[in-house]
C-alpha cells in the first residue's frame, strides 16, 4: 500500500511535468508520461481489489461469528454433554461480537485496511502534489525572473 501510494503520487507529478511542459513536443516522453499513468492505474485498482477484499473478509468474520452464537442458542446435541465447550464457545463468540478490532486488517499498525483508506490517502497525495508543484512553480518563476544588469 505504500509503494501504491509512493508510486501514485510521483506518477501523477511526474505525468503532469512532462505533459504539461514538454507535451507534443517528444513523443519518448509522451509515451513515458502516458505509461506511468497507467501503471499508476494499475496499481491504484489492485490496490483499491486488496482493500475491497480486506472489508469482505472482516464482514464475513463478523458473519460468522453471529452465526455461531445464534447456533449456541440453540444447544445442538453435540454440545449437551459438554459444558466446558459450550461455555468456550460461548465466551469466544461474545467477546468476538463486543470487540470491534478483533479481527482487523492493518498495515503493520499504521493504517487501518478499509474504505476510509482510500479518503485518506487521496487526501495525503493531494496535499503532497500541492507542496510538489508549489516548489517547481517557485522553480519555475525564479529561473523566468530577470536578474538587473549591474553597471560598470
Amino acid at each position: 500500500m505504500t509503494s501504491t501510494f509512493v508510486i501514485s503520487i510521483f506518477g501523477i507529478f511526474l505525468a503532469t511535468k512532462v505533459l504539461f511542459t514538454i507535451g507534443g513536443q517528444n513523443s519518448y516522453f509522451d509515451n513515458l508520461a502516458i505509461s506511468y499513468i497507467l501503471w499508476t492505474t494499475f496499481l491504484l485498482v489492485a490496490a483499491y481489489l486488496v482493500l475491497r477484499l480486506c472489508c469482505k473478509a472482516q464482514t464475513e468474520s463478523r458473519k460468522t461469528a453471529l452465526l455461531i452464537h445464534e447456533i449456541m442458542q440453540k444447544k445442538p446435541s453435540f454440545m449437551l454433554g459438554n459444558d466446558e465447550f459450550y461455555n468456550k464457545m460461548k465466551c469466544f463468540t461474545l467477546q468476538y461480537l463486543h470487540w470491534e478490532q478483533y479481527f482487523h486488517f492493518n498495515g503493520i499498525g499504521l493504517f487501518s485496511l478499509d474504505y476510509t483508506f482510500i479518503f485518506s490517502a487521496v487526501s495525503a497525495a493531494t496535499s503532497y502534489l500541492i507542496v510538489l508543484l508549489q516548489f517547481d512553480m517557485a522553480t519555475v518563476i525564479g529561473n523566468t525572473e530577470k536578474k538587473p544588469e549591474v553597471k560598470s
